[in-house]
């Protein structure tokens, strides 16, 4: 029997791609990111999109706002960060500003857990754990 070879997908460029091709489709679709959108896997709609593509430094807090602001003049936002980041910085943001006002907005933490455990405790996404 041949042995199988396998091949590993990055989901963060599968997720990146994904948002890409539906933005493709929809130009209300714009990504914020809070200086981690080319490892959320953002390059290729950085390089396509430009003009929707927009940067905010570490600042999850504030661009959860701007977010939310977008959403409420029909955008729809996408933006991703380390998980850590998007539940435990930006939670009043999130829930004042977005779901209690009902926006359509796209939050997404990614690495989850002790992903980044070699970048220390600040970095943990233990809340992803019952």
């Amino acid at each position: 029997m041949a042995a199988e070879t396998l091949t590993l997908i990055d989901p963060r460029k599968t997720f990146g791609q994904a948002v890409t091709d539906l933005a493709a489709d929809d130009d209300r679709v714009v990504v914020l990111s809070a200086d981690s959108g080319l490892s959320s896997g953002f390059g290729s709609f950085r390089e396509r999109f430009p003009d929707r593509y927009y940067e905010f430094g570490i600042q999850e807090h504030g661009t959860t706002g701007v977010a939310a602001g977008l959403a409420s003049t029909g955008k729809i936002p996408v933006f991703a960060a380390i998980a850590a980041f998007v539940t435990n910085r930006n939670y009043e943001a999130f829930r004042n500003d977005i779901a209690y006002m009902g926006q359509n907005v796209k939050i997404v933490g990614r690495n989850g857990g002790i992903t980044y455990s070699d970048l220390g405790p600040t970095h943990y996404s233990l809340e992803d754990y019952d």
